[in-house]
């Protein structure tokens, strides 16, 4: 029997939604917001997300212009994953 098994994309996702990341703080409507009980928060991650956190300036680039990274404490989180 093996243990759990570690899955470093799947990891990077959930470190960027609702509980690990703050509410929206721009004034758009992006991709990635949901209505929670605790107001605008990001529901979801992208693909893109892990690619960007890869080194991907393009889809960190797709990432910005949809605004998809405009909740408190998301910019910090993506450093804190590439540095892992």
């Amino acid at each position: 029997m093996g243990g759990q098994r570690f899955i470093p994309d799947a990891y990077m996702m959930q470190e960027l939604i609702v509980g690990r990341v703050g509410p929206y703080t721009g004034k758009g409507k992006p991709f990635t917001l949901v209505r929670s009980q605790m107001g605008p928060a990001r529901g979801f991650a992208l693909g893109l997300d892990v690619m960007s956190i890869l080194g991907s300036g393009l889809a960190e680039g797709i990432i910005k212009a949809q605004g998809d990274h405009e909740y408190d404490g998301y910019l910090q989180k993506v450093d804190s994953l590439r540095r892992m």
